[in-house]
């Protein structure tokens, strides 16, 4: 697997972190200990689902959630405003058509000779509905059934308990039915006061066909109505989300720039008064830590080279002792092999703190060439130790060639080397492998290994891992990692610690390097313009 794989593989293993939880206790889920529990894991999903579902993400759904409830409440209330007045006033029609009938077939059977057929008859003329009429002359008999549609309209749709309304109980009445054909109708039932002892109930029946389709048209309209509502709603609360957060954006991106050491980057100027003062606050903070960084970058420059003078001087007189130190009581000696030794780690420091100087300063720049790998590796690595180093590599990479600038690829060389003589053991292997974009080269040790909690840490600057005592007492600066990512990443490459490959126990030092470096922006550390597209 390419090392790009194998990076984003930590960074996916770091990130997967459990912290564990503490133990309910006993008895804890029971009564007021288990509302307790319950609320605090009410509370806990709830900030999980909120770091899961981003701020836009909750900004976006807040606008269609709102309109789909506000947009089904009036959809409901129109739809029962709607099916309640037209029902009232279908009722009321049919209330009044049906009395109007009834006074009129009334009228007409006070004739002892009428024709109660033809009565009946005439109403499919005049009425707007289908009318019935229950006509007894004689009251031992029960009453005949008359209709102006006897195929479709019979006694039996006359419900039992409005047929005994009106001819028992003689009062007016109103209901809504539906017919054997499941035909919804308004049917009206009327008494009426027949010529002798004979007795009538009127009956009129009003469709309400057409108003059912109409509020099925309404039921399907109005959900219709909502969706697109809400869709609308969807895309508007993406827009304003986008629009609302974009400062937000710009924050994150300015603050990424400073991260990656453009501490330059500042926020454009607004006139929006409520975004006013975190654009003045960041800028004045962007500015104070570039005013720091600055001047601690100065501070560690100015004290490297008022340094380098009495160094000078010291390794000098050092040096002439050296010379008579045959001459000298064997305590004397050991005294000054200590000083000696003490003066070249002190003169390494130094010219340490100066490359770091430079790189603060932002005035280290590149003298790249074509460097042969694996021929490059081998020499180098013969330079630091004064033996020859294994070099794994495919085939394929026999005649791979780089574009780097030799000198700092010599140092970092130099400084993993020494890394691995001071705290592995020595070398076992220097690697070369072809991956995404670019060549990976590492070397590994036979030593200990690194705590996984330390291979990011021992590349800051001073930091030589929680296990530097054990691995080693020489004493280093902790400043040799550093300038190792420092002048990688002056390369556009990456530097990372990971278990080596041909040892159970070691650790495998390696580096990223771009294969061609022209894909590195001229511009590199030009300030960001973040209020404009990358």
């Amino acid at each position: 697997m390419g090392g790009l794989r194998r990076r984003l593989g930590r960074r996916e293993r770091h990130a997967d972190v459990v912290v564990p939880q503490p133990a309910e206790p006993e008895g804890a889920l029971n009564g007021y200990g288990g509302r307790e529990h319950a609320a605090r894991h009410g509370a806990a999903a709830t900030r999980v689902l909120r770091r899961r579902v981003g701020l836009r993400t909750r900004i976006t759904l807040l606008f269609p959630a709102l309109t789909l409830v506000l947009t089904s409440m009036v959809s409901l209330g129109v739809y029962g405003v709607v099916r309640s007045s037209q029902l009232s006033s279908r009722e009321a029609q049919a209330r009044d058509s049906a009395f109007f009938n009834a006074s009129v077939v009334q009228e007409r059977l006070s004739d002892p000779l009428a024709d109660v057929g033809k009565v009946v008859d005439a109403l499919r003329r005049s009425s707007g509905g289908e009318s019935g009429l229950l006509f007894g002359r004689d009251p031992d008999k029960a009453p005949e059934w008359y209709s102006t549609n006897a195929t479709e309209l019979n006694r039996s749709d006359i419900p039992v308990d409005l047929n005994l309304a009106v001819a028992d109980k003689r009062q007016p009445v109103l209901q809504r039915i539906s017919l054997r054909s499941n035909e919804p109708v308004v049917i009206v039932g009327v008494p009426i006061e027949a010529v002798g002892n004979s007795r009538a109930s009127y009956f009129e029946f009003a469709p309400l066909q057409d108003l059912q389709q109409t509020l099925d048209n309404l039921a399907v309209a109005l959900p219709g109505a909502v969706a697109l509502t809400t869709l609308v709603a969807i895309l508007l609360g993406h827009s304003v989300a986008r629009t609302a957060l974009a400062p937000l954006t710009e924050v994150s991106r300015a603050a990424e720039a400073i991260a990656a050491d453009k501490l330059d980057t500042r926020l454009p100027g607004t006139e929006d008064p409520e975004l006013a003062g975190i654009v003045n606050s960041f800028n004045n903070m962007a500015s104070a830590l570039e005013h720091r960084v600055a001047r601690d970058a100065r501070f560690a420059s100015d004290v490297s080279h008022e340094l380098r003078s009495p160094l000078m001087t010291l390794a000098a007189s050092v040096e002439v002792l050296q010379r008579r130190r045959d001459e000298m009581p064997e305590r004397a000696v050991a005294a000054l092999d200590l000083l000696a030794a003490d003066i070249i780690r002190f003169q390494s420091l130094v010219a340490d703190l100066l490359e770091i100087s430079r790189f603060d300063s932002g005035t280290q720049e590149l003298e790249v060439g074509p460097l042969q790998a694996t021929e490059f590796l081998s020499q180098a690595a013969f330079a630091v130790t004064g033996r020859q180093m294994p070099v794994i590599y495919s085939p394929d990479l026999q005649d791979q060639i780089i574009v780097a600038d030799k000198r700092r690829l010599v140092q970092v060389l130099t400084n993993l080397v020494d890394n691995a003589d001071k705290y592995g053991g020595g070398v076992a292997a220097l690697t070369l492998d072809r991956v995404d974009g670019g060549i990976e080269i590492g070397v590994e040790d036979d030593g200990p290994g690194v705590p996984e909690a330390d291979r990011e840490l021992i590349f800051d600057r001073f930091a030589r891992g929680s296990s530097a005592g054990r691995r080693g007492s020489d004493g280093g600066t902790g400043l040799g990692l550093s300038l190792v990512g420092e002048h990688v990443r002056l390369h556009g490459g990456e530097v990372w610690c990971e278990p080596a490959r041909t040892s159970a126990t070691g650790a495998r030092f390696a580096f990223f390097l771009p294969t061609n470096l022209s894909a590195l922006s001229d511009d590199e550390d030009e300030p960001l313009e973040v209020g404009a597209e990358p």
